[in-house]
C-alpha cells in the first residue's frame, strides 16, 4: 500500500468513526478562519482540508519543520505534526512535445500554536498576512455561469431540468448562517450541471453528489467565516455514508476531489491557473 492510499484510508476511518457518533467532522466554527500555509498563504483544500478538520488549534496557520526554522522558531517538544498531500504539475521535455506530469509528495506540518512563533494576540502579524474572509455575497456573484435563484417558501433543492435554485427568503431562515450555507450546498450541486462540471453522469441523486454538496458547502462557509449549519436528511446521509466509507476507502477521496472542483469553480480558480497547491 503506497503512503498516500495509507493516508486515504486513515482519514477515511476517522470519518467513519465521526459518522458513527454523529460528528460531521468537516463541520466547524471557522472564527478562526480556514486552515492555511503561514508562508505560502495557500488555502489547503480537497483531502487536506479534510484531515485538517479534524483538529482544534487556536489557530489556522501551519507550516513545514523548515518553514518554521527559516522563521527562526521551533517546534514544541512533543508536538506531532499532520500529513498533507504536496502536488504540482511539473513539464517534462520528451523531443520536440512538452508533456505535463503531476508530481506528489507527503509533507508534514504543524499548526502555528504548536511552535514557538506563536501569539495569542497579533499572529497574524507573523508570515503573510491572510486576506479578510471572503463575504457570502461577493462568492455568489461572482459564481460564473450562476444558475437562477428562486424564492420558494417551503423547502430547499436544486432543479437540474431548469437549471434553477429554489430557496425560501432569507428572513425565513433562523439565521443569516443557515440561509447562505444551505444556498451554498444547492450552489455546490448546480456545478454538475451539464453547462459547467457536467458531473451529474456519474453520481446524480446519490449519496455521492450529496456528499460533495455537503463538502463543498462546508468549505464555502469556511472560506466565508461561518458555521456551516444545514443538512437535509441528516441521519439517512450519515448512514448511507457510513456503509458506502466501510466498503469502499475511495469513495471519499472521490468524493473530496469533486468537491475541490465545485468550489474552485464557485470561486472561480479556474480563472487563475495556479498549478501548485497545498505548501
Amino acid at each position: 500500500m503506497s503512503r498516500y492510499n495509507k493516508l486515504y484510508d486513515d482519514i477515511s476511518n476517522k470519518i467513519i468513526d465521526k459518522l458513527k457518533d454523529g460528528v460531521i467532522p468537516w463541520r466547524k466554527s471557522w472564527t478562526s478562519g480556514v486552515c492555511r500555509n503561514l508562508i505560502t498563504n495557500n488555502v489547503y483544500r480537497g483531502m487536506n482540508y479534510l484531515n485538517l478538520c479534524f483538529e482544534d488549534f487556536p489557530s489556522p496557520y501551519y507550516l513545514t519543520y523548515l518553514q518554521c526554522k527559516d522563521k527562526g522558531g521551533s517546534v514544541l517538544k512533543g508536538s506531532k505534526s499532520k500529513s498533507i498531500i504536496y502536488w504540482k504539475i511539473t513539464d517534462i521535455e520528451e523531443g520536440d512535445a512538452i508533456r505535463k506530469v503531476p508530481f506528489l509528495r507527503l509533507s508534514n506540518v504543524f499548526n502555528l500554536s504548536q511552535t514557538t512563533l506563536y501569539k495569542e494576540v497579533g499572529q497574524e502579524e507573523i508570515g503573510a498576512a491572510a486576506p479578510s474572509p471572503t463575504p457570502q455575497q461577493i462568492i455568489i456573484n461572482n459564481m460564473k455561469n450562476i444558475p437562477t435563484i428562486k424564492n420558494n417558501f417551503n423547502r430547499c433543492y436544486y432543479n437540474p431540468v431548469e437549471d434553477y435554485i429554489s430557496i425560501p427568503p432569507i428572513n425565513d431562515f433562523d439565521t443569516q448562517e443557515e440561509y447562505y450555507s444551505s444556498l451554498f450546498h444547492e450552489l455546490a450541486h448546480s456545478t454538475g450541471h451539464p453547462t459547467r462540471l457536467n458531473r451529474f453522469i456519474e453520481n446524480h441523486n446519490t449519496a455521492e453528489e450529496e456528499l460533495v454538496a455537503e463538502l463543498t458547502a462546508s468549505y464555502l462557509c469556511a472560506i466565508a467565516g461561518i458555521s456551516n449549519t444545514t443538512l437535509n436528511n441528516q441521519v439517512a446521509y450519515l448512514d448511507s455514508w457510513i456503509s458506502t466509507m466501510e466498503g469502499d476507502s475511495t469513495f471519499i477521496v472521490k468524493a473530496s476531489n469533486q468537491a475541490k472542483q465545485a468550489s474552485e469553480y464557485l470561486l472561480s480558480y479556474h480563472n487563475q491557473a495556479k498549478q501548485t497547491v497545498a505548501v
